[in-house]
């Protein structure tokens, strides 16, 4: 290869480096664990809001509330305000699953129960709103 293409095969290379890592599905689990979200707060496909949390989704980034990073992993749930069926539950222990889960806002969604010690396992959360709910117990 002449050296004056070098600097060009080069640049070609990242560049298909980095449409390849950009390409990569989400984790395999981050769709279930959001539709089990979904099931646990009493949210029906015909839900307003809810309308593109489907179990055929092929990226959970697609679903209402929600935002992905650049490695496309869930990094934020809002949901709140939304339109959640009275005594819904939050599953902790699922939820903290998501690994890059920075924030998780749920205020004003009439969700109820105890606040479980599953909670301290969202180790990368660093904004929780719970605000204007039914939750007891401590965080």
């Amino acid at each position: 290869m002449p050296p004056s293409l070098l600097p060009l095969f080069f640049l070609l290379l990242c560049f298909c480096y980095s449409a390849v890592g950009a390409a990569q599905p989400p984790e395999p689990d981050e769709l279930a664990i959001l539709l089990d979200l979904k099931a646990s707060l009493g949210i029906s496909d015909s839900t307003p809001g809810f309308e593109s949390w489907r179990r055929g989704s092929n990226s959970p980034c697609r679903f209402s509330g929600v935002r992905c990073d650049d490695g496309r992993s869930v990094s934020a749930i809002d949901l709140s305000r939304s339109h959640v069926p009275p005594g819904g539950t939050l599953p902790f222990a699922s939820i903290c699953r998501l690994a890059s889960l920075a924030r998780l806002s749920m205020g004003s969604t009439g969700v109820s129960g105890e606040l479980t010690p599953d909670l301290a396992g969202c180790t990368n959360l660093v904004f929780l709103d719970l605000a204007d709910n039914s939750l007891s117990g401590a965080i």
